[in-house]
């Protein structure tokens, strides 16, 4: 079978357990079948650690999982324990005939267990715990009561959440394993070399379980074990009963499935039946009981399997108990009721969009035609091109192709076949050879009214600028489909011509411009429309963003954030959250970018955008938290999808995040290759302005890190002088940390240094405080360099408190490992502890309170009481009065 690779590194949750392992030495893991639990206990145990293992069945006999736990030990020891306990033992293990005493066998267990903890920890690991028989989970909760946990560990994993409760562990010491993210399952499947679009696919279809992910690959990869979603779906809903399986498919069947709803629908044992499904992974019921479905295969498994009749049943009594008048019309068309006409369905299709949900929209309107006589053609086409610009909108790219391809087969009205072509182009997002084929058909319908032919110039605009890397020819396109609308054109198209115009003329340096044509674009109309990412009001916050301008930026951003939401718009929706989180992301505020990238990455799973953007986005949120090797992974994900989808727009900025991330991981000499080469290709597009990306820089910075100095200052030399011309004042703190690069690779140490003071002053007005730290960073190796330790000291701990502000943990770790350096240099260590360690040590020896330790190290108090602890348990003392003790006892020798 093909396994789950263990070097799939899920950071978080991984960081967690071992964090409990740490400090309580004992964890539990929860989560569905398939999510990769067995993995994370072979993770959780050091190598060449004494690890006792069991793996129970559901139809393990009586003490079964306790003999296979210590099935392992050696004969000798069993032999050496006194003879009731060795009897017991013996009787356990099938070694001895007899009846066990309870007793003995427990202090059997102990003593066993105390012997193989004498020197070094011993490890009790149980997958499928939730399998232990009743007389396995007492015999366990009590050894675990009793022994030292430092001494006996022990890692559990099972299906059932509250496991830890059975085995007597606090709840705190129990951890739900999530079902994997995209990112995750695209790491899993790096090794098949699938196309971004397929991996998002099975993402979706496996509901992130990682598994049937694996299974899913075609076996063109090489799988021998590939299967189709379907298949997957029915093996685990074959395991359900004939109730439990409709019970799943009125769920499947609802548009916003509850415990309640299905109980009205007369699933009266609805929450039993969700308890089954919920144990295999197939679904989760929240507090509320609302109801979600992990997998699209399940749904599609579900809907396809069901007879006619039966899934008419279910929509019927779904039907008569739901409040929405919507949704009420949607179960009695897919009942097959024929009260429900077209018209009615065109009704209801109206509503969803004036909620802001058009991909429900575009299923009524598919209903609506369907439900359309067949003499009635242009009806029908009507109908089918409503619901193309609706699944368009929500980003359902297979749901407009069959939209659209019907309307161009029946259609007779040319506009009408165009329209339908550029809902295609619409949804492919960066793709533009996904839908070569929407792009010839749309110009040869030559005789449209100048509206649609403008907005099929737009569409060769974009095109243009992205796939061609042309932003000379993507501005004329632009000023060629303002001529063709003219002045009378519809107010929104005319705002988004304007738009593209503006952000053109900004990419061709002339700042001024595209200042001027926006101003233009927003006169032009009273709104951003539906289509947020096309408007002036985007547009001007993306180059409040490249200005720095960051509050403002943000305040744009969140007002059409509400208007991408209120409309339902898919891509609207992703680029706003992408804008918001790059501007968290400068700002410092790593949590919000963070749950900013979370929501786009949600949605990107859902839909069928292009993911490159977002895979960039997220790299760049990782460069701030100081998480580089995500930041690279994540970088290196958004380079391989532009590259496929022949986007030269986000082929440059996956290599420019690449570089980024192996300058700031420490490694220079990497980086420079990735920038130079999203360098060449920014160049070649005919972009001047340096702001939009910062790659030159960053190329400048790693070029001097990596020896190339006289290279590095000829580029710093280029940029300030484009700089100044065009007068980006907020570039310049980024250009002084790449000349204090420069100097300090000279050796010119102390004007690197004050070229790095400079730098921190512009970084905080404009509010960057990850760059503030960065540079305090930088500023603190050069004085160590000096010898100048106290100034190194004071300015590692502004740094420190700069990054824990921001919540920057991977930055906080940086500081953390330079301050060591520092201290290793100025004294003595107390053996077996780090320089950090030490120095907190000597602090507490001496009397500081943990707030006055913080203070002094420049740390949170919660940053003292861990280290504490970990210094404790190296140096066998549990008290304060101890450590000084200790220290009071090496002085004197």
């Amino acid at each position: 079978m093909t396994s789950i690779d263990p070097l799939v590194p899920r950071v978080g949750l991984m960081r967690r357990i071992r964090r409990i392992l740490a400090e309580r030495h004992r964890v539990v893991v929860c989560g569905p079948a398939g999510v990769g639990k067995s993995v994370i206990l072979e993770q959780t145990v050091p190598p060449g650690e004494t690890a006792l293992r069991a793996f129970p069945s559901a139809d393990s006999v009586p003490l079964a999982g306790l003999a296979e736990l210590f099935a392992t030990v050696a004969p000798e020891r069993i032999a050496a324990l006194p003879p009731p306990r060795r009897n017991a033992v013996e009787v356990l293990l099938r070694t001895r005939d007899g009846d066990s005493d309870p007793t003995a066998l427990r202090l059997g267990l102990r003593d066993l267990l105390t012997g193989l903890s004498a020197d070094r920890p011993v490890w009790l690991v149980v997958d499928a715990a939730d399998h232990c028989d009743p007389g396995t989970v007492d015999s366990l909760s009590q050894l675990l009561r009793h022994l030292p946990p430092e001494r006996v560990r022990a890692v559990f994993a099972g299906r059932e959440p509250g496991l830890a409760h059975r085995f007597g562990l606090p709840a705190d010491q129990e951890v739900t394993v999530p079902f994997w993210s995209l990112a995750e399952t695209s790491e899993l499947l790096a090794r098949f070399r699938l196309p971004s679009r397929i991996v998002a696919e099975t993402h979706r279809a496996s509901g992130g379980l990682p598994g049937s992910a694996l299974r899913m690959t075609t076996a063109s990869t090489g799988n021998v074990e590939a299967a189709p979603p379907a298949y997957l779906a029915e093996e685990q809903l074959a395991t359900l009963s004939q109730r439990t399986r409709y019970t799943l498919l009125t769920a499947a069947s609802a548009l916003d499935p509850t415990v309640e709803l299905l109980q009205r629908a007369g699933r009266t044992h609805a929450r039993r039946d969700l308890v089954a499904a919920e144990r295999l992974g197939l679904v989760h019921v929240d507090a509320a009981g609302r109801i979600v479905f992990h997998a699209e295969a399940t749904v599609e498994t579900l809907r396809d399997g069901a007879s006619t009749r039966t899934a008419s049943r279910a929509h019927r009594a779904l039907a008569g108990v739901v409040a929405d008048s919507v949704a009420a019309v949607r179960h009695l068309a897919l009942a097959g009721d024929d009260a429900v006409s077209a018209a009615r369905l065109d009704e209801a299709a109206s509503e969803a969009i004036g909620r802001g949900d058009p991909l429900l929209a575009a299923e009524l309107a598919l209903l609506a035609a369907d439900r359309t006589p067949a003499s009635e053609d242009a009806a029908v086409v009507a109908r089918l091109l409503v619901a193309a610009r609706h699944a368009s909108a929500a980003g359902r790219l297979g749901l407009v192709e069959r939209a659209a391809k019907s309307v161009c087969r029946r259609a007779t009205v040319p506009a009408q076949r165009m329209e339908a072509l550029l809902a295609m182009i619409n949804a492919v997002g960066q793709h533009f050879d996904g839908a070569q084929w929407a792009f010839a058909a749309a110009a040869l319908e030559t005789e449209t009214e100048p509206a649609l032919r403008a907005e099929l110039l737009m569409w060769q605009c974009w095109r243009a600028y992205i796939r061609d890397g042309d932003v000379a020819g993507a501005l004329a396109l632009a000023e060629q489909a303002s001529r063709v609308c003219g002045d009378a054109g519809e107010p929104q198209q005319r705002m988004q011509i304007l738009t593209m115009k503006g952000r053109m003329q900004r990419s061709l340096g002339d700042v001024a411009a595209a200042e001027s044509t926006l101003s233009e674009a927003l006169e032009a109309s009273d709104g951003p429309g539906t289509e947020i990412a096309a408007s002036a009001q985007f547009a001007i916050a993306r180059h409040r963003l490249f200005d720095d301008r960051l509050t403002e930026a943000r305040d744009d951003f969140t007002v059409l954030l509400s208007e991408a939401r209120r409309a339902g718009e898919f891509k609207g929706r992703i680029e706003v959250l992408r804008g918001l989180a790059e501007v968290e992301a400068r700002l410092g505020d790593c949590r919000d970018a963070r749950a900013h990238l979370d929501e786009a990455l949600t949605l990107l799973a859902d839909g069928d955008l292009s993911p490159a953007p977002v895979w960039y986005l997220s790299a760049l949120v990782d460069v701030a938290a100081g998480d580089f090797e995500s930041a690279v992974r994540a970088a290196g994900r958004g380079l391989r999808s532009a590259r496929e989808e022949r986007d030269v727009l986000f082929t440059a900025r996956g290599l420019f995040a690449t570089g980024v991330a192996l300058s700031r991981g420490g490694d220079p000499a990497a980086a420079v290759p990735p920038l130079r080469e999203a360098g060449e290709i920014e160049t070649g597009t005919g972009t001047v302005d340096p702001s939009i990306l910062l790659w030159r820089p960053e190329l400048v910075e790693a070029l001097a890190g990596s020896g190339e100095v006289e290279q590095a200052r000829r580029e710093l030399s280029r940029v300030r002088e484009l700089v100044a011309r065009m007068g980006l004042s907020n570039v310049i703190p980024r250009l002084d940390v790449a000349e204090a690069a420069c100097l300090a690779a000279s050796g010119e140490t102390v004007s690197a240094v004050d070229r790095l003071a400079v730098a921190t002053e512009g970084f905080a007005r404009y509010g960057l405080r990850i760059d503030v730290g960065r540079s305090l960073l930088a500023a603190a190796r050069l004085e160590r360099r000096r010898r100048r330790r106290a100034v190194a000291r004071r300015l590692l701990a502004e740094a420190r408190r700069a990054f824990e502000e921001c919540g920057a943990e991977g930055w906080a770790a940086v500081v953390d490992s330079e301050r060591d350096r520092v201290d290793a240099v100025s004294g003595d260590r107390v053996d077996g502890l780090t320089p950090g360690e030490a120095r907190l040590a000597e602090l507490v020896a001496d009397g500081a309170s943990n707030q006055q330790a913080a203070t002094a190290l420049g740390v949170s108090v919660k940053t003292v009481e861990a280290t504490l602890t970990r210094i404790y348990r190296k140096l066998g003392v549990q008290a304060r009065v101890q450590l000084a003790g200790l220290r009071g006892r090496r002085t004197r020798v």
